[in-house]
């Protein structure tokens, strides 16, 4: 049969077995003469292996298909050579169309300080917010973040970036949830303080328009009298408007997409809103903070929650050590923000007069549901919340005697 076939004028034929099931390549070469040269080749180990690399090929094919994680193979020009599907649901593309745009079309440049004194921002491969986390662009041009992962891949004679990207929009938005319900407790929680708080404009309000209306009952009125009276009563409306604007922007929800902040106002926001119950409980709040601090990258309504959590729990370990029958002799809750230039961060520290933290206790303070307060008085999740607030922000949290 393969030397009918070889008769044929086609140079070249593959796929003819032999009984034993064996697989051929024919060629044939004609003879100046007449006639010709025909070579049979075994090709029966070739044909298997180029099978399995197909079956493999297939398989990789499918996992990247199927893969929720987008991935980009970006040029050294950082041009994207190629994604899969993932990639292009994530950022609201075809597929296809996502070859040939940029990288930074996706993942645009971040925001870097400096920028502002004409320095080049960080590169949208280089900068993260914390170690894998950026910010990206979907083709609408909406924003989202995304836990990047990077790997460098050899191909032929150049090398190519690959991009692993995982949507976080969903995850934060979960975690923002959890922010929130800690939030609206905490303010529960303040809730006695902020009634005092309120309660002293009301009252200077009150004795100032009683005064004034008594004034002009008497029918003697003075005019430079009733002016500091009217004046006062506005001062003290805008202290609570203040006050009560400065509540509903803490209980309001955070969008997902961080921003720079002064952190030095943060924490001045956070212990004004505390330093009232403090003080009914003859505990004296002291504020160490520069008149300038460098931006720092997140949501200051979050950095607040964390400082007022951590003055809450000195307090409360303040007043768990008068409990016990140990008064301290200074009741006294010490606030302090230090800029590391060094290290381009900032450190806020909290230090209180309460009896420490228990060996025992301290290797879980920022476990979840974990508490050594009595039921009702606690529910664990403070601290935890607030460790993963400051890890999100890049930073750190920690507890020492």
């Amino acid at each position: 049969d393969w030397l009918a076939r070889a008769r044929s004028p086609e140079p070249l034929h593959y796929g003819w077995r032999t009984p034993k099931g064996r697989s051929l390549a024919v060629a044939r070469n004609p003879m100046p003469g007449g006639g010709f040269v025909a070579t049979l080749t075994d090709v029966t180990d070739a044909e298997q292996a180029a099978a399995e690399l197909r079956v493999k090929e297939a398989q990789l094919r499918s996992v990247l298909d199927n893969i929720v994680d987008g991935i980009l193979i970006v040029g050294p020009d950082g041009t994207i050579r190629s994604a899969n599907p993932a990639a292009g649901r994530i950022f609201g593309y075809d597929q296809d169309d996502l070859a040939g745009l940029s990288v930074r079309e996706l993942l645009p440049v971040q925001y870097d300080a400096a920028q502002d004194e004409g320095a080049p921002g960080r590169d949208a491969l280089g900068a993260a917010i914390s170690p894998r986390e950026m910010i990206g662009r979907r083709k609408d041009g909406s924003q989202f973040p995304v836990d990047l992962g990077m790997s460098v891949a050899p191909v032929g004679e150049e090398e190519v970036t690959v991009l692993l990207i995982y949507d976080l929009t969903e995850d934060k938005e979960l975690r923002a949830q959890l922010f929130q319900a800690s939030k609206l407790s905490t303010l529960g929680e303040m809730a006695a303080g902020m009634a005092h708080e309120l309660n002293q404009p009301l009252s200077v309000i009150s004795m100032a328009a009683e005064n004034a209306a008594l004034d002009l009952e008497e029918g003697t009125p003075e005019p430079d009298s009733l002016r500091q009276r009217f004046e006062a009563i506005h001062a003290q409306a805008q202290r609570m408007g203040e006050i009560i604007r400065h509540m509903r922007i803490f209980a309001r929800r955070d969008r997902l997409i961080p921003e720079p902040f002064d952190p030095g106002q943060a924490t001045r926001q956070a212990v004004g809103m505390v330093d009232e119950q403090l003080a009914l409980n003859r505990v004296e709040l002291r504020l160490s903070v520069p008149d300038a601090a460098p931006p720092v990258l997140g949501h200051p309504v979050r950095l607040e929650q964390v400082v007022m959590n951590l003055v809450r729990n000195a307090h409360d370990s303040i007043e768990a050590r008068s409990a016990d029958g140990d008064t301290p002799a200074n009741r006294v809750v010490t606030v302090r923000l230090a800029v590391l230039e060094k290290d381009d961060q900032v450190a806020i520290t909290v230090d209180d007069t309460g009896g420490g933290i228990p060996v025992d206790v301290l290797p879980h303070l920022f476990d979840p549901f974990y508490t050594t307060k009595e039921p009702g008085h606690g529910t664990g999740l403070g601290l935890s919340v607030a460790y993963g607030i400051v890890g999100e922000m890049g930073g750190t949290l920690q507890a020492e005697n």
